[in-house]
């Protein structure tokens, strides 16, 4: 494992079934162990600028308050869409994407709440100011860990 995206069990609004959980809400996100050494997140061309160092930053920044929003199938484990974190740091919006996730599994705690368990992901993190997106950076490859309580 390269790093852990992790937060405290927080109730979150949204819905937690038999078949789907669907949050978005306010949520304390910590990035930490993520060897940044290991990390291929090779240039992009493209309409957005690129910026090396963004996952960096934020991981530097966090534990911080954002806004989670998430679409997982159980037990499936298929994103309706790409899961994103949105936290404000420094004046700007960052918002960090999970994708490509090579595994994920759910599993029903005692308390009624609910783990996702990703495996293998990578990231992609944009830098926004008045909703305009400036700047990015993506990782590829297997690298990230994440998991997340849903009550």
């Amino acid at each position: 494992m390269t790093g852990q995206l992790s937060g405290a069990t927080q109730k979150l609004s949204g819905r937690n079934d038999a078949s789907t959980i669907v949050a978005k809400g306010n949520y304390l996100l910590t990035i930490s162990g993520l060897d940044l050494s290991t990390l291929q997140c090779p240039a992009q061309l493209g309409s957005i600028p690129w910026e090396p160092g963004l996952v960096l930053f934020v991981q530097s920044k966090t534990p911080s308050s954002g806004v989670l929003d998430l679409n997982y199938a159980k037990p499936t484990g298929a994103a309706g869409r790409v899961d994103s974190w949105e936290a404000p740091i420094d004046g700007y919006s960052y918002k960090f994407q999970f994708f490509r996730w090579s595994s994920s599994n759910s599993v029903t705690n005692a308390d009624g709440s609910t783990t996702v368990s990703f495996r293998d992901g990578s990231v992609e993190v944009f830098k926004k100011k008045g909703g305009r997106i400036l700047s990015r950076e993506q990782c590829f490859g297997a690298y990230l860990n994440y998991d997340l309580t849903v009550k």
